[in-house]
């Protein structure tokens, strides 16, 4: 089972070395079709925006966690994550106005965030981090992060920085799969009534053609009563 894990991540690798190149078009498809992250997003409807748009903050922090915690390296998305990771990247790209870089990018974003509930306020402050190789080699991400308890009563505070990258790896029936090259994230918990919960931790990995690339912060708040929330930073959209 190792060995045939292995060989798909294999696979899928290869066919991201050609995801800044065009492909063969099917007789559904035009000539023009190309085998990119940027490509793909045309498929997003003026509907699906509104719908994304839409959602509560609680239903879009549990897709992106789904999408972040749910598929190992080499899956190929649902098509209903698809087309969530599609509309919410040309959703930030518009709030960000955002350029798609084409050589390695070290950049950063920094945020704040606060939530009341149950009683209690928090404030989660920080900056992310990433460096990303151009085309292959050891790419790396950090979380410096700060949640502040307000008011009221805490039991733990989670942490959680998420780093992401996608590339493109199909195209069938007007509809793009996109596979996920590397999940991962960077973690801290603290049991206690704290003041402050804070985390800094960085991560390296060896990454090939990443084409999107996200990453957003968590905190998973308990309070004294054991009610428990969530407060979440947006998600960083960088196109590569």
């Amino acid at each position: 089972m190792k060995r045939f894990i292995t060989s798909l991540k294999i696979f899928v690798a290869v066919l991201l070395l050609f995801a800044i190149t065009p492909i063969v078009a099917t007789a559904e498809e035009t000539n023009d079709q190309y085998l990119t992250f940027e490509k793909a997003t045309d498929i997003v409807t003026n509907e699906d925006i509104e719908n994304y748009k839409a959602l509560s903050e609680e239903d879009i922090i549990d897709q992106k966690t789904a999408i972040s915690e749910g598929y190992d390296e080499g899956d190929v998305l649902s098509k209903e994550d698809t087309l969530f990771l599609l509309t919410q990247a040309v959703v930030e790209r518009q709030e960000q106005n955002e350029e798609i870089s084409t050589k390695g990018i070290k950049s950063s974003k920094s945020f704040t965030v606060s939530k009341k509930k149950y009683g209690t306020k928090v404030t989660v402050k920080g900056t992310m981090y990433q460096n990303i190789a151009f085309l292959a080699g050891t790419s790396s991400y950090r979380g410096n992060i700060i949640a502040t308890r307000n008011s009221g009563k805490l039991k733990q505070v989670s942490l959680k920085t998420y780093h992401d990258s996608f590339g493109i790896i199909g195209w069938g029936g007007g509809f793009p799969s996109i596979g996920k090259v590397y999940g991962g994230k960077v973690s801290h918990k603290k049991v206690a009534n704290a003041k402050k919960y804070a985390m800094d931790k960085t991560h390296r990995y060896n990454s090939i053609i990443p084409a999107y690339t996200t990453m957003w912060t968590k905190a998973s708040v308990v309070t004294k009563s054991n009610n428990a929330y969530d407060v979440a930073s947006k998600t960083w959209s960088k196109w590569h």
